[in-house]
């Protein structure tokens, strides 16, 4: 008869059975991955699953991580992470300031040419999100494209499109837009008058 032997893992505090010579799965993972069994030590409580470290480690990614897509629309345009926010303890600093992530909100920044930071930082709704984009404006019907890198200016009548013409200047796209809007504002109410 054969007897099995079970050891525990060798990592102190760890009371999982052991997965390979010395360490149990999730010890020997960090430590392939990392070079390192204690990487990974400010997730220990099991927040790595909740969508509070998934907004943090995506903002932190998004401005120091060159192979996020996303990097050259933030830390290639110099947006960066507060320093108290990085680092070993960056994550209990972040939680810290920014509170809990209420449930259906996600980070936001309030000025989007500045980075993430206590004071510039909150959490939004998506709707609020997409009205702060940098992309947007204050114009009802004017936007600038990322397909053609230029302002765009549209008006709808009746659900038709008799506006959509492309821009190079913001201002132009605005005096393009309330000319349409006097021309088919004036037009409707003729034809609604006859």
């Amino acid at each position: 008869m054969i007897t099995i032997i079970t050891k525990n893992c060798s990592i102190k505090e760890c009371d999982k059975k052991r997965h390979s010579m010395t360490y149990c799965s999730m010890h020997k993972q960090r430590y392939n991955r990392h070079g390192n069994t204690d990487t990974v030590k400010c997730i220990v409580d099991g927040r790595r699953s909740e969508p509070l470290y998934h907004a943090y480690r995506s903002m932190v990614a998004r401005c120091y991580d060159r192979k996020q897509n996303s990097y050259p629309r933030y830390g290639g345009r110099g947006i960066t992470v507060e320093d108290s926010w990085l680092g070993k303890e960056g994550f209990w600093k972040f939680t810290k300031d920014m509170g809990e992530r209420p449930e259906g909100l996600t980070l936001d920044r309030l000025d989007n040419t500045l980075g993430y930071s206590k004071k510039n930082c909150r959490w939004a709704t998506i709707h609020e999100q997409q009205a702060n984009k940098r992309n947007n404006n204050n114009t009802v019907g004017v936007h600038w494209s990322n397909t053609y890198n230029q302002w765009r200016a549209d008006l709808r009548v009746n659900g038709k499109f008799v506006l959509s013409k492309r821009f190079n200047t913001y201002s132009s796209a605005v005096k393009a837009r309330k000319e349409a809007e006097i021309l088919y504002c004036v037009y409707l109410h003729n034809t609604e008058l006859k």
